[in-house]
């Protein structure tokens, strides 16, 4: 089976590659430049020129695979509707090659896309607070499950807002940079409000489910923890740098983490993964949570003892 991968050479695209071609599978990965490549070609994947802004030729390298796995995506906050715009091209491009075929088209969201869920936990069917900035991916969302009405097995996965793992990602190596940096882990106001998480084995680990069980229409969200309060995770970080955990004001965070990233920090965003555990059979690993990973696993080791 011949899959063609986007963002394969991304934190979650590139385990997916590897998990995908030590199962036998043929690889056709994106690549943005010749590093890329060579990362790509040492995996056992074969690299394909291009870039998300040309998604007709895209969608012709992609039309000869069997499936298609988008992780990709542009993420510039400072131009986000533009980035949201590229997200919809491609999709409509990818459905127009794909019509008829009933081939898989498993694209990569994010539980982001319902905004600030408040105090409730979001399952695939609750509507998006249009209102956030963050909901403005729904609308790419929308645009992929679209191709599903012209014969695609299209299936949207929704990755939680703290992916973890193996010392990378980019919201917990941001706090713990910080929190070395300024010898305080600092969480906004109160810090009650959660945030979901998933390890990024288990988060590749659905991907491959979804590939073989997953139906057109389908959405999961793959949350192996739906809520972690964000004061939690601070002082989880406080105590493997030795630093205390402080409440930091919304404006403060701006200047410490930026606009952005302070708005991921502020927010609630409490999702299920319930279907997919469900629908696909996925087992999250017991006993690893993002808690655990901080204090006694990769961020540990990355941070605390080697002084990164």
């Amino acid at each position: 089976m011949k899959v063609f991968l986007t963002g394969a050479s991304g934190y979650v695209g590139s385990r997916i590659g590897r998990l995908l071609t030590s199962a036998g599978y043929s690889v056709n990965g994106l690549a943005r430049n010749d590093i890329a490549a060579q990362k790509l070609l040492k995996a056992g994947i074969e690299p394909v020129s291009g870039n998300l802004n040309e998604p007709e030729r895209l969608a012709r390298l992609a039309s000869s695979a069997d499936a298609i796995i988008h992780t990709a995506f542009i993420h510039n906050f400072g131009q986000y509707s533009s980035s949201i715009e590229t997200e919809c091209n491609l999709m409509n491009a990818f459905g127009a090659a794909l019509a008829g075929s009933d081939k898989p088209l498993i694209v990569t969201s994010a539980t982001g896309v319902v905004g600030d869920t408040g105090a409730a936990i979001a399952n695939e069917a609750t509507m998006p607070d249009l209102s956030h900035p963050l909901s403005m991916r729904y609308r790419a969302e929308q645009a992929a499950l679209a191709t599903a009405k012209y014969g695609v097995k299209t299936i949207v996965m929704r990755l939680p807002i703290l992916v973890y793992g193996h010392a990378g990602s980019t919201f917990i190596p941001i706090m713990m940079e910080s929190g070395q940096k300024r010898r305080m882990a600092a969480y906004i106001e109160s810090g009650e409000n959660g945030l979901c998480a998933a390890h990024v084995d288990d988060v590749v680990a659905a991907y491959m489910l979804a590939l073989h069980k997953g139906e057109a229409g389908d959405i999961f969200q793959l949350c192996a923890e739906p809520e972690v309060p964000v004061k939690v995770i601070a002082e989880a970080i406080g105590r493997t740098l030795k630093v205390p955990a402080q409440s930091i004001t919304r404006e403060e965070a701006n200047e410490v983490f930026g606009e952005v990233v302070s708005m991921f920090f502020a927010m609630n965003n409490r999702a299920s993964g319930e279907k997919a555990m469900e629908k696909l059979g996925w087992v999250p690993q017991e006993g690893r949570t993002l808690l655990t990973d901080i204090e006694l696993g990769s961020y540990a080791t990355a941070f605390a003892l080697s002084g990164r």
